[in-house]
């Protein structure tokens, strides 16, 4: 499940995921690519029409945020109230991600901090400001979280 048609944080993680699968050459196929905007309500919509279109057929779930994937968590309860949810990883690392992740309906999420992005922001400022070479490229420090360490890790917001 996308966020936004062209936003650049869409783009990057489908085809991040995407471009990993052709790598590994993954035995995983991907019913169908659909945008939520990064919005619950239009994840829980387009969720209900993906749920009537493959059923059984849906054996994971990738969402580019949280928010799309507790979206697809609400449809699949509605339509299937005593079926376990198959695999959902969502991105971001909220509360309500830890939580599903705690009541087994989410598999994993993955925090992207936004504390971390605002001091990679002020550090990479604060350097081009004293006249250095920042890297064109800044990863930020990310961690997956699963039921196996959802006690341990922080939420990110």
């Amino acid at each position: 499940m996308a966020g936004q048609a062209g936003n650049g944080t869409t783009i990057g993680r489908v085809s991040g995921f995407t471009d990993r699968l052709k790598e590994t050459n993954a035995d995983i196929k991907v019913l169908d690519t659909v945008n939520a905007d990064f919005d619950q309500q239009k994840a829980l919509v387009v969720s209900r029409d993906l749920i009537t279109r493959f059923g059984d057929q849906i054996s994971g779930v990738y969402a580019n945020d949280d928010t799309m994937a507790r979206g697809f968590i609400d449809a699949w309860k509605e339509a299937n109230p005593s079926k376990a949810a198959p695999p959902i990883v969502g991105i971001n690392g909220q509360k309500d991600a830890f939580e599903s992740i705690r009541t087994n309906e989410m598999y994993s999420t993955i925090v992207q901090s936004p504390v971390e992005d605002g001091r990679l922001a002020i550090n990479t400022m604060a350097e081009i400001i004293d006249g250095k070479q920042v890297k064109d490229r800044l990863p930020i420090p990310l961690t997956v979280v699963t039921k196996d360490n959802v006690n341990a890790v922080e939420p990110a917001f």
